[in-house]
């Protein structure tokens, strides 16, 4: 938890429909410990803070969610079920929203960090 706390930090609002289907796919990432537990208690009353790499982590979830061959997975976690629906329905459109929303950060951040190597 200590080397998370070193890490800069990045805020990046999430909030309704979108922060449903981040807490439906947020599940443990083993290279992003803790990651999980506090998606799931945050409420979307503020700017959620990532390390780059939770974020860059968490991209790579959605991204293998919304290729899934099956179809979009509706993942209810209490009982532990998963239901596929087309990718035309509304919760796989806004998780796309939420993934492009995420990975332009994350292509942001990136950017900036390259420059700022560059300019050392």
């Amino acid at each position: 938890m200590m080397e998370r706390q070193k890490q800069k930090q990045y805020g990046i609002l999430i909030s309704g429909d979108e922060l449903v289907e981040l807490k439906r796919h947020a599940y443990d990432i083993l290279e992003c410990p803790g990651l999980h537990k506090r998606i799931q208690k945050y409420h979307g009353d503020k700017p959620f803070q990532f390390t780059f790499e939770e974020l860059r982590w968490l991209v790579s979830v959605l991204d293998a969610v919304l290729t899934d061959p099956n179809g979009y997975p509706c993942i209810e976690h209490d009982p532990w079920k998963v239901e596929y629906v087309p990718t035309s329905d509304e919760r796989c459109e806004t998780c796309k929203q939420l993934y492009d929303r995420l990975n332009e950060e994350e292509d942001k951040i990136w950017d900036s960090q390259k420059g700022a190597h560059c300019d050392e």
